[in-house]
C-alpha cells in the first residue's frame, strides 16, 4: 500500500515539475514577445516625432518654393533656391 501511494506521489510531483516548465516556457515566449513589442512601439514613437519635428520645422513660404524637378524634395540651403518672379 505504502508503494503505491508514494507512486502517486511522485507522479503529483512530477505532474508539478511539468507544469512549472510550462509555465517558465510560457513566461519566457512571453517576455521575448514583449521585448519585440516594446521596440517595435519605441520606433514607432521615434518616428512619430521625427515626423513632428519635420511639419513643425517647415514654413508655408518652404511648401510654396518647392521644386518639381526632382522626385525627391530635398530643402536647399537658404539663399540658394531660386524665388519665382511673382513671389520676389
Amino acid at each position: 500500500m505504502e508503494m503505491a501511494w508514494q507512486k502517486r506521489k511522485r507522479s503529483g510531483r512530477e505532474r508539478d515539475k511539468e507544469a512549472s516548465q510550462v509555465a517558465k516556457d510560457a513566461l519566457q515566449a512571453a517576455n521575448e514577445a514583449g521585448s519585440t513589442v516594446r521596440n517595435l512601439y519605441i520606433t514607432f514613437l521615434l518616428l512619430g516625432v521625427y515626423i513632428g519635428i519635420i511639419i513643425a520645422g517647415t514654413t508655408d513660404r518652404q511648401l510654396l518654393l518647392i521644386s518639381y524637378e526632382g522626385t525627391l524634395c530635398v530643402p536647399k540651403p537658404p539663399g540658394t533656391h531660386s524665388v519665382p518672379a511673382g513671389l520676389r
